[in-house]
């Protein structure tokens, strides 16, 4: 939940103290990535998981970075695209980016990447960092190289990997 400085301000403290004490939480994103309401805030906080289904977890959620990883190598855009939970987030500095369904990168992607000498993705760390219910968050590290085995540039990003419907997809990629 977000809310915005200017709107906090202009509240008055009866506006404020029902804002606080009300169960509702505005802005929740539904799996549509449509804005709904809830009643029962308690449904968005999730309680972590034991050992156990910690490790269940980081595994489904690694086997999904796995194969993007592998999509990535062979220039597989629809094979990328089917690791992605929709909506899709891009988060770069303050900009977000709502893909909405697959196709979002051009045909281009890996031309255009090699015109400017790139060869490989050379993943370093891929640590989760905090685990839930059906999702795992990571700490994702990797470089690209160049035709000559130089490194071309070093991304040290956050993914979330979440489980919906029995299947792992990657819902938001922070840079």
């Amino acid at each position: 939940m977000c809310i915005q400085s200017e709107r906090i301000s202009k509240l008055s403290r009866l506006e404020m103290w029902k804002a606080r004490n009300s169960r509702k939480v505005e802005n929740v994103m539904d799996n549509k990535g449509e804005h709904e309401s809830m009643t029962d805030y308690i449904k968005v906080f999730k309680h972590n998981t034991d050992d156990l289904q910690q490790k269940t977890l980081i595994e489904g959620a690694l086997e999904c970075l796995d194969s993007f990883g592998k999509y990535f190598e062979n220039e597989d855009l629809e094979g990328m695209d089917s690791c992605f939970h929709f909506p899709h987030y891009i988060i770069s500095g303050s900009e977000v980016v709502c893909w909405k369904e697959a196709g979002q990168l051009p045909l281009m992607f890996f031309e255009d990447l090699k015109k400017q000498g790139f060869k490989r993705t050379v993943v370093t760390r891929r640590e989760p960092i905090l685990v839930s219910e059906n999702k795992v968050h990571f700490l994702y590290s990797y470089y690209r190289e160049d035709v000559n085995g130089n490194v071309m540039s070093e991304h040290d990003n956050v993914w979330i990997v979440t489980c919906k419907d029995g299947k792992w997809g990657i819902q938001v990629r922070s840079y």
